[in-house]
This record gives C-alpha cells, sequence and structure tokens, in this order.
C-alpha cells in the first residue's frame, strides 16, 4: 500500500474529445447536497412560545397533547407547526417530530463537523463490533497485566503453552536481566538450584564417606569417591560450554522462518484486500458525486471517467497530507482490521471526494469552449505528420498510473492529449490533423 495514502485510480478508458466535458459542467451543480444539521425545520427561525406561556422546555403544550413527550415542549414549537395541529393533525405530529428529533440531534452535535469527527472515531475502533471487542481486548490485557504483577504462575504458564520454544528462548535473557537488577534474588534462585542438584547426586554424603575412608586409611577407596565426584563436576560443566544443540537451533530457525512466511502472507493478502475493497468503495463515491453535479446529461464514457479520475487525484493529495488520518489509519491496519480499515478509509475520503469534486466540477467548467470548426478529412492514404518536440504518438490514452502526475497537469490531459510517462517518455494521442 502507498506509503502517504490510498491512491489506486479509478478504472481508465481511451479518451475521446474534451470539449463535451467543458460544455456539460460549465455550470453544472449537484443535484445531491447535504442538510445542514444546524439548520433549523421550516419556521423554526421564528420559533416563539405562544404569547401568555412560559418558554421553559418542560411540560406539555397547552390545550393538551396527552400523546406528547414530557420533555417536548409544544410551547416552543414555531409558529407553522402549531397552526398544523387544526388544519393537518397528521403533518403536525410528523413536523413537531421532525422538530424535536432535529433539536436533540443538534444538541448532540452542533455542525456537521463534529457529527463526522464522531463517526470517524468510532469507524476508527471497528463500530460498535469493534468497540466490543476492543473492552474485551482490554479486559484481557488487564488480566495478563494482573497476573505478571502478582507473580501468578499461570502467566509463565500461559507463556510456556503459547510457544515453548520462544518461551525457553527467552528464559537465559531473564535470568541476566534478573542478576542484574537483583544480585541477591538471583543468587537465591541460583542456590535453589544447585542444593536440589547436590541433593540429587548426594553429594554431601559423598564427601563425608570419602573423608572417613581415607581417615580410616583406605585412600583408594576415598580416592574413587573424589573421582567421581571430580567427573560428574567436569559434566556439568561440558554442559554448560556446550554449544547450543544444532537440532535445536535449526528447529528454532524453521520456525521462526515459518512464522515470518505466514506473517508476511497473511500481510500481503490483507494489504490486496484492503486496497480493493476501499478503492472499489472510493471509486464508487466518486462516480456519485461527479453524476450527482451532471444532472444526468450525457456525458462521453471516456470524459466522465476522466472527470472521475480528476477528483480522485485530488481527493488523493488532500488525504496524503492529513497526518492524522494516516496515523490512525497506520494502527487500524497493523491491527489486522479489514472491516474497520476500509470503512475509516472510505469515510475519510468521502470528505475529501465532495471537496473534490466541486473544485473539479468549478475548473471543467471555466474551460467551456465552443464546439471546434468541422475539420478537413485527410486522405485515406495520406501518411500522419511526425510529431515533433521529441513526442511520441500512441494509439491510445496511456494508463493513469503510467502517467507521471508531477510533470502533467490535468489540462495538458484534457486539451492537448499528452502526458509524460513516468519513464521520461512525451507521448501523445491527439488526433493528426
Amino acid at each position: 500500500m502507498p506509503a502517504e495514502t490510498l491512491t489506486a485510480p479509478a478504472a481508465s478508458a481511451s479518451v475521446a474529445g474534451t470539449a463535451s466535458v467543458a460544455e456539460s459542467t460549465a455550470t453544472a451543480t449537484p443535484t445531491v447536497t447535504e442538510e445542514p444539521i444546524t439548520g433549523a425545520p421550516t419556521g423554526a427561525d421564528t420559533a416563539q412560545p405562544e404569547a401568555g406561556h412560559e418558554s421553559a422546555e418542560t411540560g406539555t403544550e397547552s390545550g393538551g397533547d396527552d400523546n406528547a413527550n414530557a420533555s417536548e415542549d409544544g410551547r416552543v414549537l414555531p409558529k407553522a407547526i402549531r397552526a398544523l395541529k387544526e388544519t393537518d393533525p397528521k403533518a403536525y405530529v410528523a413536523e413537531k417530530t421532525r422538530f424535536f428529533e432535529h433539536r436533540d440531534y443538534k444538541a448532540t452535535f452542533p455542525t456537521v463537523a463534529e457529527a463526522k469527527k464522531a463517526r470517524q472515531t468510532l469507524e476508527l475502533v471497528g463500530g460498535e463490533a469493534g468497540l466490543t471487542q476492543l473492552q474485551t481486548d482490554i479486559s484481557e490485557f488487564r488480566n495478563v497485566a494482573q497476573q505478571f504483577m502478582a507473580a501468578d504462575p499461570k502467566f509463565a504458564a500461559d507463556l510456556a503453552e503459547a510457544d515453548p520454544i520462544a518461551f525457553g528462548s527467552h528464559v537465559p535473557h531473564i535470568m541476566a536481566k534478573f542478576a542484574e537488577v537483583d544480585r541477591e534474588g538471583y543468587n537465591r534462585e541460583i542456590a535453589k538450584q544447585f542444593t536440589s542438584e547436590f541433593d540429587a547426586i548426594g553429594l554431601r554424603p559423598a564427601l563425608e564417606s570419602a573423608y572417613q575412608q581415607i581417615k580410616a586409611g583406605k585412600v583408594e577407596e576415598g580416592l574413587a569417591v573424589l573421582n567421581k565426584l571430580a567427573k560428574w563436576h567436569d559434566d556439568v560443566r561440558g554442559v554448560a560450554t556446550k554449544a547450543d544443540d544444532p537440532r535445536y537451533k535449526k528447529l528454532q530457525d524453521q520456525l521462526r522462518a515459518e512464522r515470518e512466511s505466514k506473517s508476511k502472507e497473511s500481510q500481503e493478502s490483507f494489504k490486496n484486500s484492503y486496497l480493493t475493497t476501499a478503492t472499489e468503495k472510493i471509486n464508487a463515491s466518486a462516480f456519485k458525486l461527479v453524476d450527482s453535479y451532471l444532472k444526468g446529461k450525457k456525458l462521453d464514457a471516456d470524459d466522465r471517467m476522466r472527470l472521475v479520475e480528476n477528483v480522485r487525484r485530488e481527493a488523493d493529495s488532500e488525504v496524503s497530507k492529513d497526518s492524522n488520518y494516516i496515523q490512525q489509519r497506520d494502527l487500524l491496519i497493523g491491527r489486522g482490521d479489514l472491516e474497520s480499515s476500509v470503512r475509516f478509509a472510505v469515510s475519510r475520503y468521502e470528505q475529501a471526494l465532495s471537496n473534490a469534486t466541486k473544485k473539479v466540477m468549478r475548473t471543467f467548467g471555466k474551460l467551456a469552449t465552443p464546439d471546434p470548426a468541422p475539420r478537413t478529412p485527410a486522405p485515406v492514404n495520406a501518411a500522419p505528420k511526425a510529431p515533433a518536440d521529441g513526442w511520441v504518438r500512441i494509439s491510445e490514452r496511456p494508463k493513469p498510473f503510467e502517467i507521471d502526475s508531477k510533470k502533467t497537469p490535468g489540462t495538458m490531459i484534457l486539451n492537448q492529449q499528452r502526458a509524460i510517462l513516468r519513464d521520461g517518455r512525451k507521448v501523445t494521442w491527439a488526433t493528426v490533423n
């Protein structure tokens, strides 16, 4: 996945003329608009309690609305809505419900930006399901932390059960760190191990036996006992200085390689699924926004595709500069939460696409030009003119990912049907006059 943002372009097609795009979008405005959260319902701008009534939002409407909720004081309704009670009771109930729902919603989210921010925050943890899972994870981590702090033997037992080889690999490091931070405690634990081993081989009785035999003049018998003890000592030293068992090391390396391979495969699979799913949803939103500005006007498929590609490019530019989004996105991806990662990316892009669509449609509107004069067709057998200034002629427009967007402005593609590719070539697919 790109380091900055989701930049997979919309599917491309060969490009025809450009005049139709400019003409169709010169005065285009969206047909789908977002109703501001802060906007008041019908008549709300003149809402005043009726004369003689209190304006407190408690109690019930004068004259009695037996079904009214105690928190929905009819006295604060706009006059236009109150007037419906006698003339159109059904409309009155509907408008009253809408008014109080809007008021409650506005109290929670005073602005659209705050509502979107709250939605993004929820998406960051994976929605309601993700929030529940997060609470479960926190509870499990808290239990593990409590086991660690309480020196619960189950903590070490669980680690060893999860991966015995990895657990054993950590023991030498733990012992070395133990000796560093608490030498007295380390010596005490080592002494316990020594005592256990000495008791197992009967070190003290053997030394006592050798002493008594030598004292009684049985030197050969006493020396034999001491030789056995010396051999045991040498065996212990040999174990301590012996290199790791190559079979054990090989097994460790093999298991490590398998884990790394599985992790890499899992990451690649996740990356592909994330990019594919998120790109499809984002492109669908881009097409929908562009179509809303076109108001159903017929537009050549290539021209429509060009508009969407420009919208995506502008949206990519905005999102790539949002460091907070990138940080949160990477956290979700690192968690391996595909559903939450896609939802979060799509949610952020929907904002960027809205801004990008407005900008692109304004730009194309300014580029509107009259239909060009009809061209005299060239003779069938006439040889095409050679491109000038190092431009190489190609049969169709290159794919978006082949174009160097930093060196190729949108107007070059739109008006001149030219582009500079990532490999440095300058190409044109314009029709030869």
